[in-house]
């Protein structure tokens, strides 16, 4: 039987407790769809993980910032779209790479780019918006650089 179509969501405060309830989400969201293979899983959680981490990060000074984040999962992919009112990121993710060894930060958005078919910021009316999408693995395409 194909997987079907499953769709969550979260709001609240960008603080550390939701970092917990994403996990949460994410767990969900494996249960609906029991379709979705290992490395599937694996590579989109952590993405999610690794996006909302940064966000909650950057924000963590202002108590008056809040996330969104709407998943969606149907036969062809995986999808995660985060929204919030936080500053500004200064990121460029056409050119972001994994630190050295030694580094102690740096590595969340690299790796989110590096387990995505597409990863996506843009900043409109005051709102930081990421879309990140994974092809499922019967759907993907020839491996990227």
């Amino acid at each position: 039987m194909p997987p079907s179509r499953a769709e969550l969501t979260f709001a609240g405060p960008a603080q550390g407790g939701c970092l917990d309830a994403i996990h949460d989400l994410m767990d969900r969201l494996w249960r609906a769809d029991q379709g979705v293979t290992d490395t599937d899983r694996t590579m989109f959680t952590t993405a999610v993980l690794e996006v909302a981490n940064n966000i909650v990060t950057h924000n963590r000074a202002s108590s008056d910032v809040s996330i969104s984040l709407a998943l969606t999962a149907d036969p062809t992919l995986l999808r995660a779209e985060f929204c919030d009112n936080g500053s500004p990121a200064a990121v460029d993710l056409e050119t972001i790479a994994l630190p050295g060894a030694f580094a102690e930060s740096g590595r969340g958005l690299a790796l989110a780019r590096m387990t995505l078919d597409e990863l996506s910021y843009e900043r409109a009316d005051c709102m930081n918006r990421w879309r990140l999408t994974r092809h499922r693995s019967a759907h993907r395409g020839p491996p990227h650089d």
